[in-house]
């Protein structure tokens, strides 16, 4: 989890909110796009790229 948490730090501060909001509280991805300003598709690429992301950092077969 430390290794999930540094990764998730490096990331733009309204991609790690849409991670966490979408990832670890369930929120729906149009009610982050509403709260951040921005599409929806914005929401869902950052969404992905912070995957991706943590995926790289922390090692293949993280389960993300």
């Amino acid at each position: 989890l430390g290794k999930v948490d540094r990764a998730l730090a490096q990331l733009p501060k309204r991609a790690r909110y849409a991670f966490l909001m979408y990832r670890v509280h369930g929120k729906p991805q149009k009610d982050i796009a509403t709260e951040l300003g921005v599409s929806p598709t914005l929401v869902n690429f950052m969404i992905r790229d912070a995957s991706v992301h943590c995926r790289k950092f922390v090692g293949a077969g993280a389960g993300f």
